[in-house]
């Protein structure tokens, strides 16, 4: 009875089990949809009080922008403040603002002057209003853009509103407290809630009004007491509230309701702008108030979802998991109710043939019955049955198992069980049927393999029953044979699949419907690091990184609810904590109904393919030395930029950075001290900018930085101010100490050109424009540029040939002993004759020679044709005139063969290094290495004098005269052209004259054109001198009849 009240009530307890389990995942799911709301509620919040922010901030640097007129004076004209304002684009550019203004401070003592030098500017009505007690005003004297609106509130007294309070403002002398609190703290302000002069009825709104203070531009302002003795005034913005937000939030309002309160209490009084004001805010499902501080003034935004907003939650997915849930509790309940009385059915069927066997030995009659229901059941059953005897051969065989055999009745009577039986069970089978014999068992059950008739396996259950006389001698057993050979198979290919997944390269993971899990194979412990025991029962969450967002997984989940599959990367975490990445395909697994009974994951490890992507993706897009953007990545991440700003209206700037003198580092030092170098160079500028900005190197000593979101001109000046100050620092390069200094070009976007190849070009050609006006500074690119720059490139074209062609002269320009008055000395000039262009100046065309390596053919050329006329004139006029040829830096930093190729020309035309003396700069030996050393060593070994040229107008550092040894210094013509007139410039000379003396150096001064120049220098007791009062430049020719004739008394 027990048995049959377990057997009933069994399936209703799981029913209700399963129901409870059902209602359980309804609410799960309730709630993960309620979640999934909330979070994109929050984003909202989020994102509405950041834009306001952002464009507060926005505004405040338009501010700071029209502070920036009065930076170098304390009057602004009215024309200046009014084209500065129309160019912002107010309207178009900054919504909500309602005009800027410009208020002075204007004491008692200077109102009826001030008020007649405004009405003299074209307001002849102008007065200051309204009258009040206070011996200080602050009147509006300038109001952009020019409306009827604005024009009405010339002279009005923003000070007044504490005597005066104005109707509708939230509070007394909201802008006068705003002002003083702007003055004293130096910085911008806004005032409380106020209704705004002459604003209409029509589209009332409330507004606001934000104030920077302008002190006088030469006086201190550091503390309080300062700024208030220093104030000049206020620029104002004045902002209507309604038209502000409307700019800010667009159409962010139709799910939502946002409103600003002024300060921290929220109340009728508070509320600055309600985007739904028709709405009543009775139950919404989610609010939220932030409190936000605007330039100092706190504002409180209260966001309240809407019924639209409300409506986008996810009712789907908890009825579908309730539907599925129901329908899986119905159908588990039905399978176990048919396991339960399928079984009991079978045991009674037995029970019944036992019993009417017994009973026909019991009672004739009732044997007659029983054995004509027993054969009836026999021979008509669809299971296997026969009678076996005690020898073990059968006695009776029905239709059903002559069927599964394949064998006839006679066929199988005519042997025992042992000859269908396959030999693996003939050992149990007999064992069995022994014990059954021997009276220890009433009955058995095995599975048996037979062998049917065609020599295929059949696979059987076989229950065997003894029936037994009176004395308990067994008379036959009873065998009831079950064909499951198709469950044996299907168990076959089940546990070759189990095999199959359990050792897979693959991850398998599979879970109920509710994402439980219930299996994982051994690749799952191997990736995940979690056991078997671990991961059964827990969720797959478990492996959640964070990287994947809430619409990633309820996309997921929609898809593989719906009954698809699912394909997709995923970055999970290990359970050390290590991240890892997997291409995941998930199927749901469903009966034929269409119910969803399990879920299976296959996941392959992409970790190590990953690694390789990104190595592979970091050597196309990073620089392998410097580790930053190279030039593909730096055009796609500014392509970025430019839609970004074509978005936001927010300007960027792009700067082209060239390391000045970094060929010559190295060429001499080499170039992995070179490589030291550039990785240094690369972490300095990198340290300049801010982390949005985007540091990048083009190749070789170029680099390129990208500023974003500029809206202040003055931060792209201090960034590149600061790479040029950290550039021009020592670099430590292993036993080496270099300098570099950094020419930078900068150009804007949209302002300068509205694609990537002319921002390139434009910043290229500003970076030039900075190198040509002595390097160690940044120019920006203007339209004058471009135009020298397509002149500067065609120049250069046209220097490759002009060797070539033979357009390059040699000039000569003589240097006089002041004390003889004799010739000794000349300097060998360089002249282009440029076929369209005429004479072109060598200092336009050197720097081009030196920048493109010209200047070693030329620097050759020019020095072969200065030995062939010095030969010459040694010996027809002068054996010990000597000429001065100029030698660029490039030509030292070159291989030092040069030098060797020049000391064998002289000894080729037999001409003594007496002859030549080498004209250097300054920088050249602050910035000496060993091979530079060695260079001028072996010019003073041969005999060719050094002199330095243009002395004094380069580095302040003088050691290098005690280093090196100098035979002459040239006075720079800057010193030497004001020797009259100015006494400090003689003392200048003076001193440089006798310091080189006591050095045993001789002077020569350069660009003298007067006697009194002459006289004066001699008497300083400089003892050589060059300029047009003896000769210019003239050619070799001419100078050759200059030295027959002599120079003139």
């Amino acid at each position: 009875m027990a048995g049959w009240y377990r057997a009933h009530l069994l399936p209703w307890l799981i029913l209700a089990i399963s129901l409870f389990i059902t209602y359980l995942a309804w609410k799960d799911a309730q709630h993960d949809a309620a979640q999934v709301l909330k979070t994109r509620f929050d984003y909202q919040v989020h994102e509405i009080a950041g834009d306001i922010d952002k464009r507060m901030k926005t505004y405040e640097q338009v501010m700071r922008g029209v502070d920036g007129l009065f930076a170098h004076a304390d009057t602004v004209r009215r024309k200046e403040f009014r084209d500065y304002i129309a160019r912002l684009q107010l309207k178009e550019s900054y919504p909500g603002i309602q005009s800027v203004r410009f208020v002075p401070i204007v004491r008692r003592a200077e109102k009826d002057r001030h008020i007649a030098a405004i009405r003299k500017e074209g307001l002849p009505a102008y007065t200051i209003w309204p009258e009040t007690q206070n011996g200080i005003y602050a009147p509006v004297v300038y109001a952009e853009p020019d409306d009827e609106r604005n024009r009405q509130v010339f002279g009005y007294d923003m000070l007044s509103d504490l005597e005066y309070p104005r109707p509708g403002d939230s509070g007394i002398g909201l802008r006068h407290l705003a002002m003083e609190q702007a003055r004293d703290s130096g910085n911008i302000t806004i005032s409380g809630k106020i209704r705004l002069v002459f604003e209409t009825d029509k589209d009332k709104q409330v507004g606001f009004v934000m104030f920077l203070p302008v002190y006088r531009h030469d006086a201190p302002h550091g503390t309080v007491a300062e700024r208030r003795a220093n104030i000049i005034g206020w620029i104002c913005s004045v902002f209507r509230v309604g038209d502000l937000m409307t700019g800010i939030l667009g159409e962010r309002t139709g799910e939502i309701d946002i409103e600003i309160y002024d300060g921290e209490e929220v109340s009728d009084k508070t509320v600055m702008y309600d985007a739904n004001p028709l709405v009543q805010h009775q139950n919404p499902r989610f609010r939220s108030f932030k409190r936000t501080s605007i330039a100092g003034h706190t504002w409180t935004i209260g966001i309240h979802s809407l019924p639209e907003f409300d409506a986008r939650l996810n009712k789907e997915k908890p009825r579908t998991v309730a539907a599925i849930g129901i329908g899986a509790s119905l159908f588990i309940t039905l399978f176990v109710w048919l396991l339960i009385f399928s079984r009991t059915r079978a045991l009674q069927a037995s029970r019944v043939i036992k019993q009417e066997l017994v009973e026909r030995q019991q009672a004739e009659q009732a044997l007659r019955a029983s054995e004509k229901r027993f054969r009836y059941i026999f021979d008509y059953s669809k299971v296997g049955m026969n009678l076996i005897g005690p020898d073990y051969k059968y006695l009776k065989i029905n239709r059903a198992f002559s069927e599964m055999t394949g064998y006839s009745e006679n066929e199988l009577l005519a042997h025992d069980f042992k000859k269908i039986t396959h030999p693996d069970d003939i050992e149990m089978n007999s064992m069995w049927a022994n014990k059954l014999l021997a009276g220890e068992i009433e009955h058995f059950n095995m599975q048996k393999k037979f062998i049917r008739k065609n020599g295929s396996i059949l696979h059987g259950d076989l229950t065997v029953s003894a029936m037994r006389d009176e004395n308990g001698k067994l008379m036959y057993g009873i065998a009831i044979i079950q064909d499951i050979t198709e469950r044996v198979e299907a168990q076959k290919k089940l546990l070759m699949l189990s095999r199959a997944v359990e050792n897979s390269p693959a991850t398998v993971v599979i879970t109920d419907p509710n994402g439980t899990i219930e299996y994982v194979n051994k690749k799952f412990t191997a990736i995940t690091g979690y056991s078997f025991e671990e991961a059964i029962g827990q969720n797959p969450r478990m492996l959640n990184s964070g990287k994947q967002s809430a619409d990633f997984y309820a996309q997921l989940w929609k898809t593989i609810l719906a009954g698809n599959e699912w394909h997709g990367e995923m970055c999970n975490r290990r359970k050390s904590g290590e991240l890892y990445f997997e291409q995941v395909s998930i199927s749901p697994v469903m009966d034929e109904q269409g119910t969803i009974n399990n879920f299976v994951a296959v996941k392959e490890d992409i970790t190590d393919k990953k690694k390789t992507e990104e190595t592979i993706w970091r050597q196309a897009n990073f620089d392998t030395l410097t580790g930053l953007p190279n030039r593909r990545m730096f055009r796609e991440r500014l392509e970025q930029e430019i839609r970004k700003s074509n978005r936001s209206s927010i300007p960027i700037a792009l700067m082209f950075i060239d390391l000045d003198h970094f060929k010559e580092i190295n060429d001499s030092l080499g170039h992995d001290i070179g490589d030291i170098l550039l990785i240094e160079a690369s972490r300095r500028i990198a340290d300049c900018v801010r982390a949005t900005d985007i540091v990048a190197r083009l190749g070789g000593d170029e680099f390129t930085v990208l500023l974003v979101e500029v809206e202040d001109v003055a931060s792209v000046e201090r960034i590149a101010q600061s790479i040029i100050e950290k550039l021009a620092a020592s670099f430590q390069l292993k036993e080496e100490v270099a300098y570099v200094s950094a020419s930078i070009g900068i150009t804007l976007y949209p302002n300068d050109a509205d694609t990537i190849e002319g921002l390139f070009k434009n910043a290229d050609q500003a970076m030039y424009v900075a190198k040509e006006q002595g390097r160690n500074r940044h120019s920006y690119f203007t339209h004058a540029l471009q135009e020298a720059a397509q002149i500067r490139l065609r120049l250069i074209n046209d220097l490759r040939g002009a060797l070539a062609a033979d357009q390059f002269m040699v000039y000569f320009q003589p240097i006089v002993e002041l004390a003889t008055g004799r010739i000794d000395k000349m300097e060998a000039l360089i002249r282009w004759n440029h076929p369209e262009r005429g004479l072109v100046s060598p200092a336009q065309f050197i720097p081009l020679a030196e920048e493109t390596g010209l200047i070693l053919e030329i620097g050759d050329w020019v020095f072969y044709e200065s030995m062939r006329w010095v030969k010459r004139w040694r010996t027809l006029y002068n054996p010990v005139l000597q000429v001065s040829v100029n030698k660029s830096p490039i030509q030292f930093y070159k291989d030092g063969d040069e030098h060797a190729v020049w000391l064998a020309h002289l000894r080729d035309i037999d001409l003594s290094g007496q002859g030549l003396v080498i004209e250097i700069t300054e920088g050249l030996l602050l910035d000496s290495n060993k091979s530079i050393n060695g260079a001028l060593l072996t010019l003073r070994n041969s005999d060719i004098q050094v002199s330095i040229d243009d002395f004094g107008t380069g580095y302040s550092s003088l050691s290098y005269l005690k280093k090196f040894d100098i035979d002459y210094l040239k006075i720079d013509q800057s010193f030497v052209r004001h020797l009259e007139t100015d006494h400090n410039d003689l003392v200048l000379c003076e001193a440089i004259i006798v310091m080189a003396h006591k050095l045993g150096i001789k002077v020569i001064a350069e660009g003298v054109e007067t006697k009194r120049q002459r006289d004066m220098l001699g008497i300083a007791g400089c003892d050589y001198a060059q300029g047009y009062l003896y000769s210019k430049p003239i050619p070799a020719e001419e100078f050759e009849e200059l030295l027959k004739r002599g120079l003139p008394a």
